[in-house]
């Protein structure tokens, strides 16, 4: 069976939305990106993003940085990309409001 693609896009407010991109094969999740977008004064920026980008076959969360236009990385562990993609949807869905208060004051 080929794999399968799927894009869309959950709005928290009417300033705040969460882009997720994902593809499955045999029921399995085998590469994503979820992003957590705001608009803030200087635009539509890009907050957190978890994906499987990269071809390296890991998990990894950006988190980015307001004031400076930067991020840091870290790499999720675990190989189980079906939990990891649920949890990372789950915790931005549950706490962007803190997610977003913290990058603003950054």
């Amino acid at each position: 069976m080929a794999a399968q693609a799927k894009k869309y896009t959950l709005t928290l407010s009417e300033e705040d939305r969460l882009y997720i991109e994902f593809q499955t094969s045999k029921n399995r999740v085998t590469h994503f990106v979820i992003q957590y977008h705001s608009l803030t004064s200087r635009g539509w920026r890009t907050i957190i993003r978890y994906d499987t980008a990269h071809g390296l076959g890991v998990a990894h969360k950006d988190v980015y940085v307001y004031s400076r236009r930067k991020k840091t990385r870290q790499e999720i562990l675990g190989d189980d990309f079906n939990a990891i993609f649920t949890r990372a949807i789950r915790e931005v869905r549950n706490n962007w409001k803190k997610i977003k208060e913290n990058y603003l004051l950054q």
